[in-house]
């Protein structure tokens, strides 16, 4: 191969070469920008969890009143059949 014939090979390596260097700083920036949204996803997640709490408690709170009404009403139909009541 002649000289001329290298030289036009490695420019076209080099202009490959700059490319790829463009097309990875674009992507650094959009992974950027991913992480940024992701951590602002993370919080708002985290205060969404500590406000459910409460609302998590009061629905465990009316589960065990009905179960405790359906309790009372099972022994109280128990003691009616018995003719205890």
């Amino acid at each position: 191969m002649s000289d001329e014939r290298i030289l036009d090979k490695l420019d076209k390596m080099d202009d490959r070469l700059n490319h790829i260097d463009i097309t990875l700083v674009k992507q650094e920036e959009n992974l950027k920008e991913h992480m940024r949204r992701t951590l602002i996803a993370e919080e708002s997640i985290e205060v969404i969890r500590t406000e459910l709490k409460p609302v998590k408690k009061h629905i465990h709170m009316i589960e065990g009143g009905l179960k405790l009404l359906a309790l009372v009403s099972l022994c109280a139909t128990i003691l009616k059949s018995f003719g205890l009541i």
